[in-house]
């Protein structure tokens, strides 16, 4: 069932991955412009969540980036991360939450979802206070609590042939 907390760290781990994808995949291996996960947590019909961690590259390089992205999410689990990667989230989810919740938009989409799945409107209260909880700790469960057990499929689009035929 719906757990407020795992979802929202949930969102801390998909950042916490961006980072240390950024990190070893395009900064030191220097294989892609961009890698990176994205996350959803869905509530209905079927209770599920969604991650997906795309890039692209050169065709000769997919096995090398595969196993590199394995080795980031296989040390997210095996050990905590260094707090200084900890403090960077939570300084980026607090800028980013006193910006959201200057739109709109964003009181849309809250005040709905709330209404929708009959949630507690005060919990839009204590958000601030949950990213204060987060911990090295916390993100090591929650990746093994995502990734573990996680159904893993990949797919590799290859670029076609150059055809010699130009009619």
């Amino acid at each position: 069932p719906y757990n407020r907390e795992e979802y929202l760290d949930l969102i801390a781990l998909t950042q916490l991955v961006n980072v240390r994808l950024r990190e070893e995949v395009r900064e030191k291996i220097g294989a892609v412009y961009g890698v990176g996960l994205r996350s959803s947590h869905v509530r209905l019909p079927n209770e599920h969540y969604l991650g997906k961690i795309t890039f692209s590259c050169e065709p000769s390089r997919v096995d090398e980036i595969l196993l590199k992205i394995d080795e980031v999410l296989t040390s997210l689990m095996q050990k905590p991360v260094n707090q200084s990667y900890i403090d960077a989230i939570k300084k980026i989810r607090h800028s980013k939450h006193d910006d959201a919740i200057k739109t709109n938009q964003f009181w849309l989409n809250i005040l709905s979802k709330k209404r929708f799945y009959n949630d507690d409107y005060h919990e839009i209260e204590s958000y601030k206070a949950w990213i204060d909880t987060i911990t090295p700790k916390r993100l090591q469960k929650a990746a093994n609590n995502y990734f573990k057990s996680a159904t893993k499929i990949t797919t590799i689009l290859n670029p076609k042939e150059p055809s010699n035929d130009r009619h």
